[in-house]
């Protein structure tokens, strides 16, 4: 770990093989939701991929940005792990929406549309940016949230990973619901619904 670690630090993305020759380490790059709960589970990933030798980018508008640097730079400051964050602010009159508004916390809830629409503008200026500076990467690990992320990893002509950061319980609701067809009768799509194996849980479908 500390070899290739360090020398990827430069941000070349290289690293040493056993036998001494130059290999071009992996570079990941990270665009997650700008929400909590999936900011940080993509922020604690591309560390410990960076652990391993990886370059890891990380998209992030200024706001949501601001969350994860101390964290970044402290992993980069006491570790040399080549990871790195860069900001992309979002496009507000072109998305209609308020100044301001660039993580999912402020965003008001008649606004959700358009601010899914300002992160799907960011798609060209991230791979502007991914071409203009080295290394070039090998790979796109985007929120499922982001579908637009597979048109970004086809230009780029690389793989697209679907993170999914959804906590183990979550899972666990959602399996139950399916699994025992928890929904067959319901047709109010706001009617709460005890979950199977779960009783003191209930889920709409909504």
């Amino acid at each position: 770990m500390g070899s290739q670690g360090q020398a990827a630090t430069n941000g070349r993305g290289d690293a040493d093989d056993t036998s001494g020759r130059r290999t071009q380490a992996a570079h990941f790059v990270f665009v997650p939701l700008m929400a909590q709960g999936h900011l940080i589970p993509a922020v604690d990933t591309a560390l410990l991929l960076s652990t391993h030798g990886a370059v890891c980018t990380i998209v992030g508008t200024p706001a949501t940005s601001a969350r994860v640097r101390p964290s970044i730079e402290s992993a980069r400051r006491q570790s040399g792990l080549p990871v790195r964050l860069v900001e992309f602010p979002l496009d507000y009159a072109e998305a209609g929406l308020p100044e301001g508004a660039d993580n999912m916390d402020n965003v008001p809830v008649e606004y959700m549309q358009s601010y899914y629409s300002a992160v799907a503008l960011l798609r060209a200026p991230i791979e502007s940016y991914l071409r203009a500076h080295a290394p070039y990467p090998t790979c796109v690990v985007a929120d499922f949230c982001h579908p637009w992320t597979t048109v970004l990893a086809a230009n780029l002509g690389v793989p697209r990973l679907s993170f999914f950061s959804m906590c183990a319980f979550c899972l666990l609701c959602q399996h139950n619901v399916e699994r025992f067809n928890a929904y067959d009768g319901v047709a109010d799509d706001n009617e709460p619904v005890v979950v199977p194996g779960l009783e003191r849980f209930v889920v709409t479908r909504a």
